[in-house]
């Protein structure tokens, strides 16, 4: 079983160290390269929540709420990294609400960097 990691993170920085920990990683740069993955079985993809240049800017949760109906029928997962807890984003975003029941989905919080 071969995992494929599909990046979208807004900080290429950041992309390029969380490639470097999974094999197999490609990072997309952009919303309609994320969107254009065919899914198969076992493929993760790890989406940054703050997508945009604004922390409160949550595009990435619009992008991983399209990317659910592309992976409904494989077995794939959606990891979403987010630097405010999971509660602290239902309580405030529409896509969130709707994404935290999904099975397929899976929430991080980011560490905090002082």
């Amino acid at each position: 079983m071969l995992m494929r990691y599909f990046i979208y993170f807004r900080n290429q920085e950041y992309a390029k160290i969380i490639a470097d920990k999974n094999p197999n990683s490609f990072i997309k740069k952009t919303e309609s390269e994320i969107l254009g993955v065919d899914p198969v079985d076992h493929d993760v993809f790890i989406i940054d929540a703050h997508q945009g240049g604004d922390m409160s800017d949550l595009n990435g949760l619009n992008v991983a709420y399209k990317l659910c109906n592309s992976i409904r029928k494989v077995n794939a997962k959606i990891r979403i990294l987010t630097w405010f807890t999971k509660e602290q984003i239902v309580r405030t975003n529409q896509f969130a609400k709707e994404l935290v029941s999904n099975n397929k989905i899976e929430f991080f919080q980011l560490p905090k960097i002082f």
